[in-house]
């Protein structure tokens, strides 16, 4: 027995008799910092004496206890541990200094500082790189050593892990064999790592990823798949470089996203599968990583392979269904980024995307709520929607009209797909033999990126019935239907649509006639010849009967500006809410509702319902799915739930009605008429807990009034104490909601005055009026349906005299002057009715 060795010869019992209780080492450990066990190891640990790695054992046994790690590191042990790491000639001095430094800094913000003061980074991932490929004895040891030092160094956020999927301690013998064993396994680290809030800037994070760490770690997991232990360390540490900023950036322009799904098809335990779909879940809350995982989805399917693999297994046990619902929860947030929900949508031939329409079919409850989750997400106005206009999935051509005309439309070499028909729609365009060019975008106008602009309350863009009386269909809100970009000086309108949308368009003084359609549709389109940025913008020869027909499923007409970055139509950001309600899943979105207000296993779901009407209002939007939905029983569907306790259903619930009754009248009607919703609608305008909740409810009421024209319906709803949840939307800090009132009382006011007058009189109309009628921050078209409002109910004696009585008179005397003629000639109106 050498000198060394005899030194340390009290202390050996530790090594070589493990105690049995956890609290007696503990005990024992305490025993030895008193008797100056730190001070004795310092010596023994410096090269090239050759007890340094047992001195190193040692030291890891000891700082598996807490009160060990400061008086280690405050007795000068970081630096000689660092140095027996580096000595690539002693394999297990390397494990056994890893063990200790990992140990060490454990739960230890001095412990990492001073391994990071002594460059430990560096040397760390300079031997992680150089074990990358080492296949001699001790190599399989130093690597996961390597990464148990490399994650508890890394945690420097205090990071939470307990929550991770690992069912056993990360073991390491205290003898010399080569791989672990069970009966003298060592808690070199564990998981229950606890989350510092204080936690500051950690510059040994950000330095770790300057270093390359992430290219290191995404190595690992390609060469070290089947390596469990060094596989769920990686992920652990992945998962606390991502919470520093940095980390995010960087995740985002490196594989490791994509080599973190691949290892989930590679054969890996259950529990290292959750933790990799764990941390995918938490890495995917970053638009750019979620772009990264639906790529690698639809080049390798590996998630809905995992899943499918999953439930095809003989039992459905707890963790089959607890990694089912990982994936499922995955898709959904991948759907939640506008790029990501497009690729994975891919034209509406997206795996993902059909997948997602048959778990809203399962009978796993888990599936089902992704499932309709998932719809809402592909439903939602998206920005970037590149195909505007699907149809059914067996039409394999684009639009060609008869023999005469070859190209109906010109697009670049980006624009695979510009049109598709089903079905019912087998000519969209007609044009005889003089017909070459319908549609033509000009190339030479730079400053034209979008030639077709639609107004939100546009519901039609084109419209030709049998005699083509009109061309053009858009409802009072939409004053200007199409425009070019403001910065062409040439085209500042090219289409504008007066009030009674009795002309197509009038352009400026360059473009004296762009459109023009007379009596028998002779002329339909002319482009200015003399307008430069406008050559051909739209032609059709002389005897063109028709430019657009349409059935029911088709009425939108196409434009591309000169770079083919948009195809624009009328409703384009709900293409895919199209796609949706033509494959039938409102059907199977209305049989849930009505599962669930039918009691049994699948009934009182809060989050199923949310999920629910949430895709249905999205589904709503489009005015084409709206007949097709209420023929599913959409209606009858929802009424059941409108006694729903949380406010979040109650919304969305709320939104699908209204978006649902949207030029509907019948749909309208019904609602308006049915006496539960009545009730219930105006409890909800009385909702001050749940502002969103009140504000939809109110605007409900609105559209009910606007959309049925119904005097019944309107009867109905003053009779209810209609008239003061939208006395009070007028006051709204959103224009659209204070529109919406106005139209909604105005229409109130020419149908049942007599009926409205006095809950007008009670809920502080007049008082109202005053307010914006006087104010000049009141926008131009508030203002003139303010006058209008004013008007009509101006008509009842006591309304007029509340009026009078405010000296409304002399506020609208002064607005006869105003600068805009159009409220000039209101303001007299309202003037004469006043002065009578």
């Amino acid at each position: 027995m050498g000198e060394g060795l005899s030194m340390l010869f009290p202390h050996l019992p530790i090594l070589h008799y493990p105690l049995p209780d956890e609290a007696d080492q503990e005990k024992n450990v305490k025993l030895l910092l008193d008797g100056g066990i730190t001070t004795t190891l310092l010596p023994l640990l410096a090269p090239p004496g050759d007890c340094a790695g047992k001195a190193a054992q040692v030291v890891a046994e000891i700082t598996k206890t807490e009160d060990a790690r400061g008086p280690s590191v405050q007795a000068g042990l970081v630096s000689p541990l660092l140095m027996l790491l580096k000595d690539d000639q002693r394999v297990q001095c390397q494990i056994q200094a890893g063990r200790a430094l990992g140990n060490i800094c454990y739960e230890n913000d001095s412990g990492r500082h001073m391994v990071d003061s002594e460059n430990g980074v560096e040397i760390l991932l300079q031997l992680l790189r150089s074990q990358l490929d080492q296949s001699a004895d001790g190599a399989a040891r130093l690597r996961l050593v390597g990464c148990g030092f490399l994650l508890n160094l890394a945690n420097t956020q205090g990071r939470d892990l307990s929550s991770c999927s690992v069912q056993r301690p990360i073991g390491l013998t205290a003898g010399d064999s080569a791989s672990p064993t069970d009966t003298d396994s060592v808690r070199m680290i564990t998981l229950k790592i606890k989350f510092d809030t204080n936690a500051k800037k950690e510059s040994i994070q950000e330095k770790a990823l300057n270093l390359g760490v992430l290219d290191i770690l995404d190595d690992y997991l390609k060469k070290h798949s089947s390596d469990d232990g060094i596989c769920q360390m990686v992920l652990l540490t992945i998962g606390c470089l991502s919470d520093s900023a940095l980390g995010q950036e960087k995740l985002c322009t490196c594989d490791l996203p994509v080599t973190i799904v691949r290892l989930l098809g590679s054969g890996v335990s259950t529990e290292l599968q959750e933790a990799a779909l764990d941390l995918l879940a938490n890495l995917a809350e970053n638009d750019g990583v979620k772009v990264q995982l639906a790529r690698s989805e639809l080049k390798n399917g590996s998630l809905l392979s995992l899943l499918e693999t999953t439930s095809k297994g003989t039992c459905e046990s707890d963790e089959n269904l607890q990694l089912e619902k990982l994936v499922a929860d995955l898709v959904v947030l991948l759907l939640t980024g506008d790029e990501s929900m497009e690729l994975l949508y891919d034209e509406g031939k997206g795996v993902v995307f059909e997948q997602v329409l048959r778990w809203v079919q399962s009978p796993k409850e888990h599936l089902r709520s992704s499932g309709v989750l998932a719809i809402g997400n592909f439903a939602r106005n998206g920005s970037h929607c590149k195909q505007l206009l699907f149809v059914a999935r067996h039409c394999k051509q684009l639009l060609f009209a008869g023999s005469h005309s070859k190209q109906l439309l010109f697009v670049d070499s980006h624009c695979k797909q510009l049109l598709f028909a089903d079905s019912h729609c087998k000519q969209l365009l007609f044009a005889d033999s003089h017909c070459k060019k319908l549609l033509f975008a000009d190339s030479q106008c730079s400053h034209c990126k979008q030639l077709l602009f639609v107004a939100r309350y546009c519901k039609q863009l084109l419209f030709a019935d049998s005699h083509c009386k009109q061309l053009l269909f858009a409802d009072s809100h939409c004053k200007q239907l199409l425009f070019a970009d403001s910065h062409c000086s040439h085209s500042k309108q090219l289409l504008f649509v007066d009030s009674h949308c009795k002309q197509l368009l009038f352009a400026d003084s360059h473009c004296k006639q762009l459109l023009f359609a007379d009596s028998h549709c002779k002329k339909l389109l002319f482009a200015d010849s003399q307008c430069s940025h406008c050559k051909q913008l739209l032609f059709v020869a002389r005897y063109c009967k028709q430019l657009l027909f349409a059935d029911s499923h088709c009425k939108k007409l196409l434009f591309v500006d000169s770079h083919c970055k948009q195809l624009l139509f009328a409703d384009s950001h709900y293409s895919h809410c199209k796609q949706l309600v033509k494959a039938g899943i409102t059907e199977q979105l209305v049989a849930t509702l009505q599962e669930q207000a039918g009691g049994g296993d699948m009934a009182d779901n809060p989050a199923l319902l949310h999920a629910v009407f949430s895709a249905l209002r999205n589904l709503a939007i489009p005015a084409i799915n709206k007949p097709v939905m209420l023929k599913c029983g959409l209606i009858d569907g929802v009424l059941p739930h409108l006694k729903v306790d949380l406010a979040a259903v109650q919304f969305k619930l709320l939104g699908t009605l209204r978006m649902i009754i949207d030029g509907q009248e019948s749909a309208a009607v019904t609602l308006g008429t049915n006496e539960s919703l009545l009730q219930q609608l105006m409890e909800w305008c009385k909702v001050e807990e749940h502002a969103g909740v009140k504000g939809e409810a109110s605007r409900l009421v609105a559209s009910l009034v606007k959309h049925s024209r119904s005097s019944t319906v309107m009867k109905n709803i003053v009779s209810h104490g209609g008239i003061v949840p939208l006395v009070n939307m007028a006051t709204s800090e959103h224009v659209m909601m204070q529109n919406e009132a106005l139209v909604a009382m105005t229409m109130i006011s020419v149908s049942i005055l007599d009926d409205a007058a006095a809950a007008l009189v009670d809920s502080e109309l007049v008082p109202i009026l005053k307010t914006m009628l006087s104010s000049d921050k009141t926008q131009l078209e508030i203002l003139c349906n303010t006058l209008t409002l004013a008007r009509n109910v101006a008509v009842s004696n006591e309304l007029k005299q509340k009026l009078v009585a405010a000296e409304v008179p002399a506020i609208v005397k002064n607005l006869q002057s105003h600068s805009e003629a159009k409220v000039q000639t209101v303001a007299k109106a309202l003037s004469s009715v006043l002065d009578k």
